[in-house]
């Protein structure tokens, strides 16, 4: 059993594109079944209209719908989080607020962490796809399905990402440029006080 995140949609493309090139060893029941299959994968990647398996159209969809309500979400987080360490430094001698800043400011942290980690999940899977049809016996086929891994590789280098208005892409190297970010403007704000 795979992760949490592993989504079906991988698993069985990436399976079908590891399969390819393995038809002369298999039964007459197999060969037909994976060809099939595999046809169909390659069919629904190459012509973006059928709706099953086309997850690079979907991502590329998602960005476009949550780019700006992203870039809100991690600018927030971040000032949040810069903020809240300035005034801990501030209130220091009253315990009872310190604590409760350092919650709210936990809280914005595990929130950048966890949004900044799925994009990542996404990153690797998307990056799956690409070494599955690389590391596949593409060679046995014949020339005409050889030309239709093609656009599948090509479309594959480039992994799929979620990004905040452009300017921050969701993954966990990201996220610790953002954390260095933070503790820079946290240093220049404590030194002004």
């Amino acid at each position: 059993m795979g992760d949490i995140f592993d989504s079906r949609h991988y698993r069985i493309l990436k399976y079908s594109l590891q399969s390819i090139g393995h038809w002369p060893f298999q039964s007459s029941k197999e060969k037909l079944f994976f060809r099939s299959l595999t046809l169909f994968i390659i069919s629904t990647i190459v012509i973006p209209k059928v709706p099953f398996l086309f997850l690079f159209w979907f991502v590329t969809n998602l960005e476009s719908c949550y780019s700006i309500a992203l870039l809100i979400i991690v600018g927030v987080n971040m000032l949040l989080i810069v903020f809240a360490g300035v005034t801990v430094v501030i209130k220091i001698s009253s315990l009872d607020e310190m604590i409760r800043i350092i919650f709210i400011s936990l809280a914005a942290l595990s929130h950048l962490f966890w949004i900044s980690w799925l994009g990542h999940i996404l990153i690797v899977k998307s990056e799956k796809v690409f070494i599955s049809t690389y590391q596949s016996e593409w060679y046995r086929l014949p020339p005409r399905l050889q030309l239709m891994i093609i656009p599948i590789m090509m479309r594959s280098l480039k992994p799929c990402e979620i990004t905040a208005g452009k300017i921050y892409v969701m993954s966990m190297q990201s996220f610790g440029t953002a954390l260095k970010t933070m503790m820079s403007f946290f240093t220049v704000l404590n030194s002004m006080r």
